[in-house]
């Protein structure tokens, strides 16, 4: 749907939009984006305009998770910071990264950029928020290499099909999401990364990796939540050891599944 927004335009009314921004996929269901200035603080930001109304229990979850990300700061996350309606159309309002472009998946130096993938969700995962619908179309690497991980509220509605093959069974079946979810998504990532191909149930790695690892990635995409990891402090290390040949491993603590956190609304 066209929703015939225009550069200079007071909308919604503490903001005025500058110009589309290059983020949109060119398929249905999905998000029409603006960078937009604050009329009063004059920082930019990302407004992601819902191009079809979201159900209200939808978007009751959707506010509900952006009221959890409030106090969670971490250089490498990105966070929506407002959930809006104005004239019957929802928004999602985030920090606009300037000089960036999308995680490459392909990348020659892409065990950096993992790692601080690892390294937020983690401290995500320790504080109990998930992202939920993590895919590399919501991953961005500025231009020092630092990443920025954005979309936690993002609905699923409004993900293109290509990226939705990232996001588990049960967030495609409309649960609201946890860490499992996380470990899923990442799976798939990891998986593209290390086969050169996409995750599917009789999918092979090409490239020889340890057997361990390799068992952790199967575990990580299962359609089952219960067979995944609950945290991804031994996937660091498995992974450290692949990419550097030595120990990664990171004090943590073991983070709670789901089932067993109970969040502050």
């Amino acid at each position: 749907m066209n929703l015939q927004l225009r550069e200079g335009q007071v909308f919604p009314k503490q903001y005025v939009l500058s110009k589309r921004s290059a983020l949109d996929p060119d398929s249905p269901g999905s998000v029409e984006s603006w960078v937009a200035t604050h009329n009063q603080t004059g920082d930019r930001v990302l407004i992601r305009f819902m191009t079809t109304s979201l159900d209200n229990d939808t978007w009751s979850s959707v506010n509900t998770r952006v009221s959890r990300l409030k106090g969670l700061v971490h250089q490498n996350i990105s966070l929506s910071v407002e959930a809006g309606i104005e004239n019957g159309l929802q928004y999602l309002v985030e920090p606009y990264l300037t000089d960036y472009q999308i995680f490459d998946l392909d990348h020659p130096k892409i065990w950096p950029l993992l790692r601080q993938v690892l390294e937020a969700l983690t401290y995500a995962h320790n504080l109990g928020i998930p992202h939920g619908t993590l895919s590399p179309s919501n991953i961005m690497v500025d231009a020092s290499g630092l990443v920025h991980i954005t979309g936690f509220a993002q609905p699923t509605a409004t993900y293109p099909g290509d990226q939705q093959t990232y996001l588990s069974p049960q967030v495609l079946a409309g649960r609201d999401p946890g860490s499992d979810d996380d470990i899923y998504s990442l799976g798939c990532i990891l998986f593209r990364v290390l086969a050169g191909k996409p995750w599917g149930k009789d999918a092979e790695l090409d490239l020889p990796i340890d057997a361990h690892l390799e068992q952790q990635l199967r575990a990580m995409v299962s359609e089952s939540p219960f067979e995944r990891p609950s945290t991804l402090v031994e996937l660091r290390e498995s992974l450290g050891n692949h990419f550097e040949g030595t120990s990664t491993a990171i004090e943590s603590v073991a983070f709670s599944r789901r089932s067993s956190f109970v969040p502050e609304i």
